[in-house]
């Protein structure tokens, strides 16, 4: 857990299921997804060994956990089915569900084909919006605004931009013009957007265009 913008990271602890004293037992077979509220609040979603999914809270920064309704969109473990209440198959194997925080009904579906799906009635019918080839993350600060990164051919790591809901993608800048390493998420809170590359942190603190190791101390 970051709380300056990625320049300094904190363990959390995981939930421990059973025996406090024994390690995260092999039923926790993966972890879907983390939904921090603050440093001291924050959602995990789990998969088991049978992939059903769980839901954790703390609400003191890791000490401790309960188990809680899931109620967050996700992605299953194997990508076959996203959801938020009840699962429902896309039609594509999922990268990342984007949901509209503020039209939960409404989420947005990144396709491993690089394909993008939408629903508008919590996934009981989904439409193809759009494609970005080599996509491996998006997310949506509106209905039709949203930024994605991708791997590209003249920029390995590139980030790209649409106005229309993903009908249509343009380049605005490139994070990383050549790495071995793939890049593997995107997220953004006002200006301030992060993607990962491997085990690499990049910030941008002007909407996506200029870009640091999000380690550099934050300019005020």
């Amino acid at each position: 857990m970051s709380s300056n913008a990625g320049v300094t990271f904190e363990e959390v602890g995981l939930p421990v299921l059973g025996d406090p004293d024994e390690p995260l037992p092999e039923t926790v077979r993966a972890i879907l997804g983390v939904y921090p509220e603050d440093d001291q609040d924050i959602l995990l979603l789990a998969s088991d060994e049978k992939c059903e999914t769980h839901g954790y809270r703390t609400t003191d920064g890791g000490i401790s956990w309960e188990e809680t309704d899931v109620r967050r969109w996700h992605v299953n473990a194997d990508g076959s089915e996203v959801g938020r209440v009840d699962m429902t198959e896309p039609g594509c194997t999922a990268l990342t569900v984007v949901p509209l925080r503020d039209s939960p009904q409404n989420a947005k579906v990144l396709c491993s084909d690089g394909t993008v799906v939408g629903t508008n009635d919590d996934g009981g019918e989904w439409t193809v919006l759009g494609e970005l080839a080599g996509a491996a993350d998006m997310t949506f600060t509106s209905l039709r605004d949203g930024l994605a990164v991708r791997r590209g051919n003249a920029c390995e790591v590139e980030v790209m931009d649409t106005a229309d809901a993903a009908g249509s993608w343009e380049s605005i800048s490139c994070v990383l013009e050549e790495t071995d390493l793939e890049p593997e998420s995107i997220a953004q809170r006002g200006d301030r957007v992060f993607v990962q590359v491997g085990g690499d942190l990049y910030r941008s603190d002007d909407g996506g265009h200029e870009w640091y190791k999000a380690d550099e101390p934050v300019e005020e």
